[in-house]
């Protein structure tokens, strides 16, 4: 009977090792899954609740001399002392952008743009992210072409030019709650595989068009004047935080310790 016994113990301790061991695998599993895996919001990401102003010139905040341009949709607000008139952020995996409007529209026909210059020539422009609501509904990202004049700059159209589009309802916000800003956004990720960097200077314009230019400029300027006299200060845009990620692993780190340390009974 003693060695029955015996016998038995050492079953039942070799199915607590087993599943000590298997718990620990589905821990590792479902924690990695947590924490490396972009999260789901019921939306694609969340919108930022703490915009960073944009500034020129060390520090002046970006402007624009309100009630110079029709529509109002379409009209860049601010000077000199305030308020800016665009914004940036980093929130939820996604580089997002607001341009603050003198006015509201029920059906805006226009294009916001985001331009950026991340060559470090700030005679021209290299890409444009720009929620087009006048041909394609969508938010873009494209080519730019032309300069060193603000009328010279093309937005290319071709195939080859778009280079990632996103929908209206997934990556725009258009006058949120009837305030009079314009939101829109691109994933961290495919901005940096595109440009090859997360440093730039910005350009916030509207347009008619598409492929152009052709609405408001910032800092008071006009189509005859020169990019470089537009061009924000440089944003340095920060790697997403990967702290839930090594947080999560740690633990595991420290569990699956805990669990090899304990004395095997056999």
């Amino acid at each position: 009977m003693k060695k029955n016994s015996n016998m038995g113990n050492v079953g039942l301790f070799a199915i607590s090792n087993l599943l000590k061991r298997n718990l620990l695998r589905y821990v590792v599993t479902a924690a990695l899954a947590a924490a490396l895996l972009p999260t789901v919001h019921g939306a694609l990401f969340n919108w930022t609740t703490q915009w960073t102003p944009m500034t020129v010139n060390g520090g002046t905040q970006y402007y624009h001399d309100p009630n110079d341009i029709n529509p109002a949709s379409v009209d860049l607000l601010g000077n000199a002392s305030g308020p800016a008139c665009a914004f940036w952020a980093l929130h939820d995996n996604h580089i997002q952008f607001r341009l603050a409007m003198s006015g509201t529209s029920q059906n805006p026909q226009a294009v916001w743009q985001v331009f950026f210059d991340t060559d470090g020539n700030e005679n021209t422009l290299e890409y444009v992210l720009q929620l087009d609501l006048k041909v394609d509904n969508r938010v873009e990202f494209a080519k730019v072409t032309g300069g060193p004049t603000l009328e010279q700059v093309s937005v290319g159209t071709e195939t080859t030019d778009i280079l990632w589009t996103g929908a209206r309802a997934d990556y725009a916000n258009v006058f949120p709650a009837n305030a009079s800003y314009i939101d829109l956004a691109i994933p961290y990720s495919t901005f940096v595989a595109f440009t090859g960097t997360s440093s730039a200077r910005l350009l916030f314009t509207t347009s008619a068009d598409h492929n152009n230019i052709n609405k408001d400029y910032p800092l008071g300027l006009s189509s005859s004047d020169l990019i470089n006299a537009g061009l924000s200060d440089n944003v340095a845009i920060p790697e997403p935080s990967t702290g839930l990620a090594v947080g999560g692993l740690m633990l595991l780190l420290a569990l699956g310790k805990k669990l090899r340390s304990q004395p095997s009974q056999r």
